[in-house]
């Protein structure tokens, strides 16, 4: 009779649960600023990519931070005298960003244009074993980088 006692009937229940007054009140997250249409036209430049070069993409960044933002005319100057690989990779990339840049703009030359964006990315990687002494192996990365470049016009 005794546990009789503590168990409670369903209306005893309902006059625990918290009264209706505290509401919980949902969190809402501030507006991001929306952009649009003309903001993203704006800021898009002339565009080229270049994928899956056979490159690790630490030694294109290298050179890719000296001729960031830099005027098409004076970063193939610098990547011309360069002895890099990568300045090479990179050269050819900006070469193609301008020209297609004067392809949709006739009225563009190419020392009016400047690199608005460089970006060197990582690619997929190819594993690859590197046999060692007593029959062991490591494993050797082949990195592959992603290379792409928006060009704009100076002003």
């Amino acid at each position: 009779m005794g546990k009789d006692k503590d168990i409670k009937t369903k209306q005893d229940l309902t006059q625990i649960k918290a009264p209706k007054d505290n509401k919980v009140k949902k969190v809402t997250k501030p507006k991001k600023d929306v952009k649009t249409r003309k903001d993203i036209e704006a800021k898009k430049g002339y565009k080229a990519i270049a994928r899956f070069i056979q490159i690790s993409p630490s030694k294109v960044q290298r050179i890719a931070k000296i001729v960031r933002r830099k005027p098409y005319s004076e970063a193939i100057a610098i990547l011309e005298a360069l002895p890099h690989k990568g300045a090479r990779l990179l050269k050819k990339v900006i070469k193609s960003a301008t020209a297609n840049a004067i392809y949709q703009n006739k009225k563009l030359d190419e020392d009016m244009l400047y690199i608005q964006e460089l970006q060197v990315n990582g690619g997929p990687c190819a594993k690859r074993l590197w046999r060692r002494a007593r029959r062991r192996a490591d494993v050797l990365l082949k990195r592959t980088s992603h290379i792409s470049v928006i060009m704009n016009e100076i002003g």
